[in-house]
Order: structure tokens, then sequence, then C-alpha cells
């Protein structure tokens, strides 16, 4: 037998293991092929019968072309003329549109719905529109006309050559013969041939009940819609396949039933080989048994064999053992090797206590009696020993005494390591616990429990208090940034030093008796504990002095770099907690950010009831976003020449059911704290959701636009909001060019590639821009000369006073003239007084929006407000126009 029976038995595992594994392989990927190759033969007939299907579709849209060329490529084509077309073609209804997508004759039998719904410019149009030569919509379901397919064909006029698009619409049944002609004749194995719409409707069937019959049907449950988006599967037992006609919304769908396609690949002629398997797999382990049981008792004796030698030459600790009776002891090579000492020195028990620390030589002494009075306790002791070189080395030390019947010691033996390494590194780590790993300053632990000291001193009544001073550096990420982050660190390790060199004791900045210590939390933040500080003010007064001392530069990498810093202070009070204290000090300094660079706060309780109230208003604006309170309200947008209402700006207002707020209040609380993406998300879907119902309602024309503000921060992700965009549209019903998105002036100029890029995008989606508040930015030129958008507003600021103020006056004016030469429209707000409508009519202005049309208005009262708006607006401050929703 082997010397190593495990060995063995591990080759032989191995080598059965492979074998099993290359035959399951072989047996698996040989039925896999199998039932691949039947998949693959079944979806090819689907294919062949898409593509088949789209040539054919093809080749009649190219002779549609020319046919409706002749009789409907005229200068004028009359209704007879169109619905004589109808008439040959056995439509429901004929449209035709020009290039545009404007609608320029019905035949006489098209239904209303159907004129309103190609009006809307559906998908299929829109497609033809933008250069398809043809398209076929799903089954179509209006409202007062029976299912239908709408067939949209482009095809240009006798002269002129311009774009025109006809669109029939006719019954399914119309298709049933023809496509159940061919699907007929598909291969299906006892199955059925569908042609399908992307919604699961029926356009063709081979099932002969389908054929000719005025609604066709799928005969397998759930088919029609479990389909939508699969290429194949399975479905209550029949398997299908599904291939999507080239250039149409619909697919070819053969089914079949799954016992009888997968026949050759299932029953007995499957499961014979695996059988055959199981029954080799109870053999192989009935002799792998075997064999263990014979390689048991060789490995068993083998370890015991190998134990001893393994535990005493492989071990990394030294081997020690003391026979009691005759006090001989045995040390081991590496015992000897690992305190320096040559391995032929005489093991004596008087050699390892010469060894031990005379401060350690106690312990130890009392660790042995202790285990000699209780056996049943393990002998373990860490203590010092001196090495060869004279430094001294930890070493713990475990060993077990051997007792005779009455408890008497008869030997004892156990081991001893070097534990140096690991004490180092737990005395190190408890140093890094309380430092910073950058610049060596006390961190946050540390900080925090000599806070909490000083407290407790302050508490015990002492001569003074406390303070805390939280230091912020301004504009530290712009270092990062524009030189990189190693030079960051270096100007923070600087930082450091000049903190810590300002504030020793005796240094003329911290003159006073009190104490301090300087930490760093972490990034850019530091902070400063004053002990027993007499005042407030004098902790005030460190403040200053320390910001004073920030102005000096600081030599960096062969640069200098200058940095002010913001500084909160809190100082002590009875019953102050150190939470508090750091929590007040936070507060006070992001007051003394708000004041500006190189600021100091001092912290007062009006300070922490303003950020109480404003932590109270994020939490209830942020439950009124997650819950879909906040609500949306409409300002009209007018044009100023004829009273027409050209469009509404949507504005977030604040839940009904809550105290008011206003969005002056609210909407910089958005911006702080992040939430300002979920709430313009929010604003931008409710009013394409509205303006889409309205469009729908016939309430207001196609042309109408809605007007959305979207915030700087919405710009920093600019993919999350082409795909906002995206879905609001989609959501709403609306095309892109019915949506304006209104940007600050101050957003365009924060990173204006980006911008730049961004706006394009938009503006390729189709969405267009606007710039708000023109003229409070600060470059104004430079962002009306690279804005790809298509109109201004000018601010309120100006306009509400330019009826008083000549300069008001020449500053709107110069911002029309501008625009007008940039290509821009321009729209003014604030328009609150009937001058204004003349002033700005005559300084060229195309629009406008103000109180004095109306105010925003919520949802429930914009129908009221169209179909007012003529006699309460237009009569009003434009009686010379009629009609103006027309």
């Amino acid at each position: 037998m082997s010397r190593h029976p495990a060995r063995v038995l591990a080759l032989s595992a191995l080598l059965l293991a492979v074998l099993l594994g290359a035959f399951v392989l072989a047996l698996v990927g040989s039925q896999g092929k199998s039932r691949h190759d039947i998949e693959a033969r079944f979806a090819e007939r689907a294919r062949l019968s898409a593509t088949l299907t789209q040539a054919v579709l093809t080749s009649s849209a190219e002779a549609g072309a020319v046919a409706d060329q002749k009789k409907l490529g005229g200068p004028v084509v009359s209704k007879r003329v169109l619905t004589a077309y109808g008439k040959v073609n056995q439509s429901q209804g004929v449209v035709l549109l020009d290039g545009r997508g404007a609608v320029l004759r019905a035949a006489a039998m098209t239904p209303p719905s159907v004129v309103a719904a190609i009006r809307r410019r559906p998908a299929f149009v829109a497609q033809v529109l933008r250069g398809a030569p043809y398209e076929l919509s799903d089954v179509l379901h209006l409202a007062g006309m029976a299912p239908s397919i709408a067939f949209a064909q482009s095809f240009r006029t006798r002269r002129g050559h311009r774009l025109r698009v006809v669109v029939s619409v006719f019954p399914p049944k119309v298709l049933y013969s023809f496509f159940g002609a061919y699907l007929s004749r598909i291969p299906t194995g006892g199955g059925n041939a569908y042609m399908l719409d992307a919604h699961g409707d029926v356009i063709g069937t081979s099932a002969p009940a389908g054929r000719g019959h005025q609604q066709a049907a799928v005969i397998e449950a759930g088919l029609a819609r479990g389909t939508v988006g699969r290429s194949h599967g399975t479905l209550n037992g029949t398997y299908f396949v599904s291939s999507t006609v080239p250039q149409t919304p619909w697919r070819v769908v053969l089914t079949a039933s799954a016992a009888e396609i997968f026949a050759p690949v299932s029953g007995l002629r499957m499961w014979l080989p695996w059988l055959i398997l199981i029954a080799f797999l109870g053999a192989a382990a009935l002799a792998f048994w075997l064999l263990r049981r014979v390689t048991r008792s060789a490995h068993d004796l083998l370890q015991a064999q190998d134990r001893y030698a393994l535990v005493v030459g492989g071990a990394n600790d030294g081997i020690w053992d003391l026979d009691m009776s005759t006090d001989e002891m045995y040390l081991s090579p590496r015992w000897k090797t690992m305190l320096g000492l040559s391995p032929e020195i005489e093991s004596t028990t008087e050699l390892w206590a010469s060894l031990v620390h005379e401060d350690d030589r106690q312990g130890l002494r009392d660790q042995a009696e202790a285990h000699e009075r209780h056996p049943d306790r393990s002998f373990e002791h860490e203590y010092r020993m001196r090495h060869a070189d004279g430094t001294y080395r930890w070493v713990l030390v475990r060993g077990v005494a051997v007792r005779d019947a009455e408890g008497n010691i008869l030997r004892v033996a156990g081991s001893m390591g070097d534990i140096t390494a690991r004490k180092l590194a737990a005395e190190q780590m408890r140093q890094d616990a309380l430092r910073d790993g950058l610049t060596g300053l006390a961190n946050r632990k540390l900080f925090t429990d000599r806070l909490q000291v000083a407290l407790a001193r302050a508490t015990r009544g002492g001569t003074g208090g406390c303070a805390v001073l939280f230091l912020d550096l301004d504009r530290f990420k712009i270092i990062n940034d524009s030189f990189s982050h190693f030079t960051g660190d270096e100007l923070l390790i600087a930082v450091g030093r000049r903190l810590d060199s300002m504030l020793r004791p005796g240094d003329t900045l911290a003159r006073g008796a009190f104490e301090s210590t300087v930490a760093r939390l972490g990034g850019d933040e530091f902070t400063i504990l004053l002990d027993d500080v007499q005042t407030a003010e004098a902790a005030e007064l460190v403040g200053r002095r320390i910001n004073t001392a920030l102005q000096e530069p600081f030599q960096i990498l062969n640069r200098q770099i200058f940095v002010t810093g913001s500084i909160g202070i809190a100082f002590s009070a009875p019953g102050m907690t150190t939470g508090a204290m750091m929590r007040n000090a936070d507060l006070a300094m992001y007051e003394a950010k708000r004041q500006g660079p190189g600021n100091v706060s001092l912290f007062t309780d009006s300070l922490h009831e303003q950020v109480s109230d404003r932590l109270h208003l994020e939490t209830v604006l942020r439950a009124a976003i997650e819950d879909g309170r906040m609500r949306v309200f409409y300002q009209p947008i007018v044009e100023l020449t004829t009273g027409r209402l050209k469009g509404f700006e949507a504005l977030a207002r604040w839940p009904e059911d809550l105290p008011p707020v206003g969005p002056d209040t609210f909407i910089p609380v958005a911006e702080e704290t992040g939430l300002v993406g979920a709430l313009g998300r929010l604003v931008l879907t409710t009013a394409c959701v509205d303006l889409g119902r309205w469009r729908s309602q016939a309430l207001v024309p196609d042309d109408i636009t809605m007007s959305v503000n979207v915030a700087g921060k919405q710009f920093n992700e600019p993919d999350i909001l082409i795909a906002d965009v995206r879905a609001a549209l989609s959501e709403g019903r609306i095309p892109p060019q019915a949506l304006r998105l209104e940007i600050t002036e101050s957003t365009l100029i924060t990173d204006p590639e980006r911008m730049e890029a961004t706006l394009r995008a938009l503006g390729d989606l189709g969405v267009r821009a606007h710039i708000d508040d023109f003229g409070t930015g600060y470059s104004s030129l430079t962002v009306l000369q690279h804005f790809s958008g298509d109109a201004v507003k000018i601010d309120r600021s100006f306009v509400s006073g330019m009826h008083e103020q000549d300069g008001h006056h020449e500053i709107v004016r110069a911002t029309v003239a501008l625009a007008h030469n940039l290509g821009l429209r321009t729209i003014a707000e604030g328009i609150d007084h009937p001058a204004h409508i003349q002033r700005l009519r005559l300084l060229g202005c195309e629009d406008g929006q103000g109180f004095l049309f109306s105010r925003p208005v919520p949802t429930a009262q914009i129908p009221d407000l169209v179909i007012a708006w003529e006699a309460a607006i237009v009569q009003r401050h434009f009686p010379a126009v009629a009609n103006p929703l027309t």
C-alpha cells in the first residue's frame, strides 16, 4: 500500500469524476444539439415567412406609389377623387397629407375618429413623413368604428415632386385570405401559423376558421399575449417561434405541439442513456467505498506516526518539555534560535529563568502556580524575554501538565511563540485608532474623548468653559481638480501643521490660559478644542486669528496656494454633550459658509431654530414629492400681436392639504438637498400628461406648447435628464415639438460645453429650450452667442417697471434687438399693466405672460380659462382680434 493512501483515493476519485464528466457533457451536448436543430428548423420557417411577407408588401408599396402619383399627384385632389380611390381599394377611410403632415383632404366615408387619430401623427405616419416609403399600423381600436388597420404610403406629386402621404384604413379581414393562403402552406407539425400585430391582434392565420371571417382569433390559449417580446418558447404545452416582419410592427408566429415536435429527443430514447449512467454511478460508488475501507486503516496508522514529527518539526513555535521527577528540560532548536541562541547550548530551567524580563518574572510564577492549583485551567501567559542582541521580545507560552492519580504533576510540556510583531502591530493600531493617517493630528475618536473630558471639567465648575471650532477649507475641491489630489493632500498636511503650531502653549496666537487640541475629521474638515477658555467671544477671537494666519500663502510643490476657511464655533453650556457640541459647531460653520469665504460664525439658539425649521421643511417636501402630492399650476403664454394663446408654463406648487409654503421657500431647499431632480421629474411628467389630455379632448390646438423649468443639478446628469424627457413625452403622448425646457442663464454658464452638448441632444430629440430670467446672470452675451434654443424670456424685473422707468424700457429694447439679431424669439415675463402690452408690441416682442392675463391656475381651472379666453382677455386687451385659439 502507498505511504499516501489519501492520495490514492483522491486520484481514483478524480479519474472517475473526469470520466463521468466527459460522458455527461457528451450526452448533454448530443441531446441539446438535437433539440437545437429542431428549434432552428422551425424558426427558419418563421423567418422565411416574415421575409416573404416583407417582400410582398414592399412590391405592393412600390406599385402603389406609382398608382398614387397618377391618381392623387395633381395640384388639387378633390374629395370625390379621394372617395373613389378609397372604394377601389376597399378602404373604410382615406386621408391625404402633405409633406409636413397637415391634412389636405379626407374621403367622404372617412370617420372623424380616423382623421383625428392621423392628425395626431401616430408613429406609423411619422415614420413615412421622415422618409419611409410605407408603414403599417397595428390593429387600431378607434371610437365609432370596428377594429381596423392603417396603411401609410408616400409618393411624389406629378409636378414639383413634393412629398405626399395617403393613409388608407381597412378592416383586418381584407388580409385574412391574402396571408392565410401561404400561411396554410407552412409545415407546422399539426400546429398553426399566424400573422399578429405588436399587441397580439390577428392579421392572418392558417386556421380554416379564421380565413375569410369577420374576426380571426388565436386558437391556442394565451398565445397572443404570451408571445409579445419573445422569439420562441413554450406556453401551455404549445411550442412557438416568432419572427418580426421587417419594416412593420407585425410578426409571424408558428405553433406546434411541444410533445410532437420534440418527440425525437424525449421519451425512452432520451432517458435510456441516463439510466445506463445511473447504473454505472452505482457500481462506481460501491467500488469506491470498498477502496476507502481498505485505505482508511493504513491512513490512520501513517497519520499517527507523522503527527508528532509534524507538530515538533513543522511548528513555528519552540517546543519545551520539563520532567518534574528529574528536573530535566528539553528546549527545541526552534525555541533557542527564536532568542538568538545556539542550538547546541544546554537546555536548563536556569537558562529559561535568566532570560525572562525582570518586571515579568513574578507574573510568570503566578500563572504557573495557578495552573498547579487548578488542573482544569490551561497554562497560557504573555511576557518578555531577552534576545541575544540585548533587545527584548514578546513571547506567548502555553503548556499542559501530566498528573498521576493523586494529582501530582509528573511532566509539563508546551510551546512558545514570538508575538513581538503582533504586539507592535497592536500598539501601532492603538495609535492609528487615535491619529489621522494623513496629517498625524488627532482623529475624531481622540478629539471626542478629549472634548468629553473638557465638558466634564467645565460641568464640575472650573474657572472657564470649552469651545469647539469647526474649520472647513473654502473651495478645496477646486484645488484638487485644478492641480491633483496629491497636491490637495500636501496642502492638508501643511494646514494641519500650521494649525498645530499656532495653538501650541505659549504661542502668541493662543494667548490665554486655555489648552488646545487640533484634529482632522476627514476631507478638508478640521476641529479645534479650546479647553478652559473664558468666554465665547474669546473663542471667536481665536477663530478670527486662525483665519488671518491661514491667509499667508502655502508653498506646495514649488507653487504658492492661497486658501481661506469657514469657521463655526460652539461654546459649552451646562448639560451639553459631545454630540451636541460637534453638531452646533457644524451648523455654525455652514452659517459661516453662507456668509462667504473666510468668515467666522458663533452658534446661537436662533441658528438652531432656523436649521430645525429647514430640516422639517425638507422632510415634508421629500414626503410630498415621493407621494406625488406636489401640485402643478399653469400660467398662459400669449402672442402679443393677436392675443392668441401660445402655450403654458408649468410651475410647482405646495400641496393643498399642508400649511402654505411659497416656491421661493421650498425650491431653494429642494436644490440644496438634492430633491430638485425628483421635483423636476414630477413637474415634467405631470405637465406632459396634462397637455396630452387637453390635446386629446380637443381643448387646445396641436400647436400649443408646454414650458417646464429645469434646474442646474438636473443638467449635471444629462443622460438621466434626456431619459426623463423621453419618458414624460411617451407617458403624455405628445410630440417633442410641444415641449419647451426653460433654463436659467446662470445654469448655462456653469459648464458651457456640457450644457451645449446636452441642449444639442435635446434638440435632436425635437425638444427646444428657452433662456429663463435673461439679464440676471453674469455673461448674457456669451450665453446668447452659443445658445442652441429658440427663445429668450426677459426677466420680470425689467418688464414690470418699463412703463415707469426709461432705463428698464431701454434694457428690454436692447434685449429684444439682440435676440432677434441672433434668430431668437422673445417672451416677456411679468406683464401686469395694460401699458406693457403696447410698449412690448412696439419693440417687437412676440410673446408674454403675467398676472394681467392670468395668474398660475391648477389643472381643474384650465378648461374654464381656455373657454373664456376670448371674452376675458382678448376682447379686453386685444379688441380687434377675434377667435384667438384658431
